[in-house]
């Protein structure tokens, strides 16, 4: 089991996860429709897009937790 001091690191990666992999396939059914390669695009696109989508939640999450602290006074 995980150190509870990493939930938060953990749920950074889990949500950019799960949000990498809907938009993915979201974005693979709009240009590519159902065809017989679908899922190897979908999970190339998943791929580049896991990529990008961790380190970006990574590095704000912190200052977009600050700002909404900010916000929601």
């Amino acid at each position: 089991m995980l150190s509870p001091r990493l939930r938060p690191i953990v749920f950074v990666v889990l949500m950019a996860l799960a949000m990498s992999l809907i938009m993915s396939f979201a974005m693979t059914v709009l240009n590519h429709r159902f065809d017989a390669w679908f899922v190897s695009k979908w999970m190339r696109g998943w791929a580049i897009s896991a990529t990008v989508a961790i380190p970006t939640a990574l590095l704000l999450a912190a200052p977009l937790r600050a700002l909404t602290e900010k916000l929601c006074k």
